[in-house]
């Protein structure tokens, strides 16, 4: 099996989700792809970090992903799948 993302491009880190669904990778150009695993595809592209991607990790609930990069930025993504509305925070 192989992830095609368009173009070659080493990985610099992984991140699997809790349930096994969804695979983070940091990659060369900076960028965190959220892969699909069931459907094998990109989901997501996340841009912002401005040096190589570290580490990768997934919250229990799938619903963020932090990114830790060696340009001494923490990148919060939160994570929403399927055209559904992010969960309120606030009251009534």
């Amino acid at each position: 099996m192989a992830l095609d993302c368009g173009r070659r491009m080493k990985f610099q880190c992984i991140g699997l989700s809790a349930g096994g669904r969804f695979l983070a990778v940091g990659c060369e150009d900076l960028c965190v792809r959220i892969w699909d695993l069931q459907a094998m595809e990109v989901v997501a592209v996340c841009r912002g970090h401005s040096g190589e991607i570290a580490s990768l990790a997934w919250a229990p609930d799938e619903k963020q992903l932090v990114s830790v990069g060696m340009d001494s930025a923490i990148c919060v993504w939160n994570f929403y799948l399927g055209g559904g509305v992010p969960p309120s925070s606030g009251g009534a």
